[in-house]
């Protein structure tokens, strides 16, 4: 029983880190667009993201 809660504590940060790690990349997209108004540096954010 112990193993499994240790599973379930794993995948409940995992999961929340992926979803601040996501959300994070969307604000960086869009403070990028903010502030140079072109979709390029956009796309070169994204790919450094991950």
């Amino acid at each position: 029983m112990r193993n499994l809660r240790t599973f379930y504590a794993l995948t409940i940060t995992q999961t929340l880190s992926l979803i601040g790690s996501r959300m994070t990349g969307v604000a960086v997209g869009l403070w990028v667009y903010a502030e140079t108004g072109d979709v390029t540096p956009i796309m070169l954010t994204s790919f450094f993201l991950e």
